[in-house]
């Protein structure tokens, strides 16, 4: 199993009006080389299936999905981007954190 991990630096949100209800999240690393997007479609459609080609990442969620990774985005530090080529699956991911821990403000 190949396994591709990169840390998610910056990002930015582009969230869609009107009939469409979609959006693009571009992510960046912390040289702001891009890294890849997560797109968001219809509801009611099968999100089409994610990849990673050329060094970028594209993964594919439901628009309802939107506020769980902005969430994630937001408020989890570090954030990972993974690719495993076994089996063709992306995902993200935090790193080790104790249970109960709250998020400092600064």
């Amino acid at each position: 199993m190949a396994l591709t991990t990169k840390e998610i630096s910056k990002y930015i949100l582009n969230k869609y009006v009107g009939p469409y209800e979609g959006g693009h999240i571009f992510l960046y690393e912390g040289s702001n080389a891009p890294l890849g997007t997560l797109y968001f479609g219809l509801n009611n459609r099968t999100p089409p299936a994610s990849s990673y080609m050329n060094n970028k990442y594209l993964f594919a969620y439901r628009a309802r999905d939107w506020s769980i990774v902005v969430d994630m985005l937001r408020n989890e530090k570090p954030l990972y981007i993974h690719w495993d080529n076994g089996n063709n699956q992306g995902y993200l991911s935090t790193s080790l954190e104790p249970v109960g821990e709250e998020e400092s403000t600064p």
